[in-house]
């Protein structure tokens, strides 16, 4: 089969802008509670999309963490080549592929930290606390994560040294 020859037709809930909510936070989450409800795999998966310094867009998924007024919430790394992307441009584009649904979202909008003490909160949460500490996955190779694995092991015995690794590494002032 041609891959042009590839289609289907889409026959799910078409969209009425007279029924879409005036508050674009309450209507996105009354979507996302419908992909919940549907028990799609990962309906938090969000594409995250970047700009580099030279202008080359990258995308990388992730979960979303939170949503409110105030924005989308998701954590990263400050090593990482899409923290890099968004201190050099801070503008950001999330995408939401519920494909089931037939539904996508996409947002637009710029990154910001979050404060320290929501960091923290969310870091403290995590059941795999010690491998979020070493991450860095695309940067270096099995040995070095398992001796940096190892070292993280001894980091999460000492609460300071963890706190001040978390707020040097994943989006908090120290």
């Amino acid at each position: 089969m041609k891959i042009a020859d590839i289609r289907r037709s889409y026959v799910k809930d078409k969209l009425d802008l007279d029924q879409l909510n005036p508050d674009p936070f309450v209507q996105f989450e009354t979507w996302l509670q419908a992909a919940i409800a549907a028990e799609l795999p990962d309906p938090t998966a969000m594409c995250v999309a970047t700009v580099d310094a030279n202008g080359q867009p990258s995308q990388r998924l992730v979960l979303l963490k939170d949503v409110s007024p105030a924005g989308f919430v998701f954590y990263t790394n400050l090593g990482s080549r899409k923290a890099n992307e968004l201190s050099i441009n801070p503008k950001v584009c999330l995408h939401f592929p519920w494909h089931p649904l037939e539904r996508q979202v996409i947002v637009y909008g710029e990154a910001q930290r979050v404060p320290t003490s929501q960091v923290l909160q969310y870091f403290l949460s995590r059941p795999k606390r010690v491998s979020s500490l070493h991450g860095l996955q695309s940067k270096v190779g099995r040995f070095q994560l398992g001796r940096r694995y190892c070292r993280n092991l001894r980091k999460l015995s000492i609460n300071l040294n963890m706190v001040k690794f978390l707020c040097l590494h994943f989006g908090a002032d120290f």
